[in-house]
């Protein structure tokens, strides 16, 4: 598994108080049997407005096993 360091950015406009306390924390990571995937986290010092995602790097085509 490859994981590379996270990007913080500081002081981005918050999308709920619009003030600039947004500090928003981007990595990107290798998920055995998934594959690549960005992980997002955004966090305001002023509201306290939270939020995180996963978002995948590459779209791959449905698959079903049965055993």
């Amino acid at each position: 598994m490859t994981d590379e360091k996270p990007t913080k950015i500081e002081n981005q406009p918050c999308p709920m108080c619009l003030a600039n306390k947004l500090s928003l924390i981007e990595s990107e990571t290798e998920v055995p049997f998934f594959g690549q995937v960005y992980i997002f986290s955004m966090d305001c010092y002023n509201c306290k407005y939270k939020k995180a995602d996963i978002e995948a790097a590459e779209q791959k085509e449905p698959s079903k096993y049965i055993l």
